[in-house]
């Protein structure tokens, strides 16, 4: 009840979807520091690391452009799953 009075409004500062996309487009960032500091660890060289990285950061991209303005859920779903196949390839490419 005390959760009720004190209002709605205070409790959500952004909408559901900016929240969602945005935890989405930090964890992308998460994915690839890792990927390049495993990369970068496992090969000893930076240009390598990023080189498998690079294919990653147009999801991020997105991501961030959907945190920003509203994209429907479906069209950032899509996207993901036609890229995803294509970038995985292009990282194990570089190898």
């Amino acid at each position: 009840g005390a959760i009720k009075d004190y209002g709605d409004a205070g409790l959500r500062p952004f909408p559901a979807w900016r929240a969602h996309m945005g935890s989405a487009c930090v964890s992308m960032l998460g994915f690839m520091l890792c990927l390049f500091l495993l990369e970068s660890l496992g090969k000893g060289s930076r240009r390598i690391a990023l080189r498998s990285v690079k294919p990653w950061a147009p999801l991020v991209v997105l991501t961030g452009a959907a945190t920003l303005i509203h994209v429907p859920a479906f069209v950032i779903v899509i996207a993901t799953l036609v890229y995803c196949p294509w970038a995985c390839l292009k990282t194990c490419a570089v190898h």
